[in-house]
């Protein structure tokens, strides 16, 4: 259990801490917007950059580590859908928002420094296969699930998936993904100088980060929708993760390490890119909104169960 809380612990305590900082004041509105912008833009692909660079590839097939974790999407996008027409009594048109909400991930905020934290080194590849495929695979499906449920879309789909191809290409996140699997490839190496800034900038990706996520739950609200909050958060947080562990290391079979960060991948709370979907197209922001604001503390509940569920880390 204490190797739980050293995991869990200093993550959820950085997020704490720039939540209560922006709510006392303590952070202001320039925090607001220049911490994020420093973190997304500049330390976190630079962070990425460095890690997925230095990593050992996996043994196993990157189609089975895909297989176990868009399996465990298909199913909490599916149940979603299905809870947003019959329980919830939501339009159909809110489905593409629930149902984004209900699998994606928060991979980068939170999921990186857990699994990082719990399995070292080597859980970089996999985390990569994931940050590099999750965006692209979810906004194309949320897209697509949008133009065929909303009446008298006008967009196309062509267009709604090239602003999509735009969007992916010119990701920070993906890029910095991108570029350290082709250093890695390519077998380069920096001068010192360089390797000591990337370190410099790599250290403070993931604390500041936590922070960024921490001032941004500071903006989302409970209140109302709490049926599809309460939906959303349950999908989310313990739906997804069960049936990534049991496709990934009952079905598949795949080796400890593999099988725990694609079941604790999963298990991560509601991501910020979902609320971005939902608020583009006005498709169940507030329930999205709400989700993220909920899910995000819980996960310190659901992650620790999830972390002594799979045990020691393999390294």
């Amino acid at each position: 259990m204490s190797a739980v809380i050293s995991t869990i612990g200093p993550v959820f305590g950085l997020i704490a801490l720039g939540y209560f900082g922006r709510r006392f004041g303590l952070l202001g509105e320039a925090a607001v917007r220049g911490l994020p912008d420093f973190i997304f833009r500049l330390a976190m692909p630079v962070m990425l950059f460095r890690t997925i660079g230095n990593a050992k590839l996996p043994d196993v097939a990157p189609f089975e580590i895909l297989l176990s974790f868009y399996g465990a999407i298909a199913a909490a996008w599916l149940a979603a859908t299905l809870l947003t027409l019959k329980p919830l009594g939501r339009p159909l048109e809110d489905s593409a928002g629930i149902a984004m909400a209900a699998a994606f991930s928060n991979s980068v905020n939170i999921g990186l420094p857990i699994t990082l934290a719990h399995f070292g080194p080597k859980a970089a590849p996999v985390l990569a296969l994931i940050i590099l495929t999750d965006s692209a695979v979810l906004w194309l499906a949320a897209t697509v699930h949008y133009a065929a449920t909303e009446p008298g879309e006008r967009a196309s789909l062509g267009g709604l998936i090239g602003n999509l191809v735009l969007r992916l290409s010119t990701n920070p996140i993906i890029i910095g993904c991108v570029a350290g699997l082709v250093w890695q490839l390519g077998g380069w190496s920096f001068p010192a100088v360089v390797n000591t800034m990337i370190d410099m900038l790599a250290a403070a990706a993931i604390p500041g980060a936590l922070v960024a996520m921490g001032l941004a739950l500071s903006s989302y609200s409970l209140s109302g929708q709490m049926p599809s909050v309460v939906a959303i958060t349950v999908l989310k947080l313990v739906i997804m993760p069960l049936v990534a562990y049991l496709i990934a290391s009952k079905l598949l079979g795949l080796p400890p390490l593999e099988a725990g960060v694609v079941t604790l991948l999963a298990g991560m709370p509601v991501g910020a890119n979902a609320y971005l979907f939902a608020a583009s197209y006005d498709r169940a922001p507030a329930a999205v909104s709400g989700a993220i604001a909920l899910s995000t503390p819980l996960a310190v509940v659901t992650l620790s169960a999830l972390l002594i569920l799979l045990g020691d880390a393999p390294r």
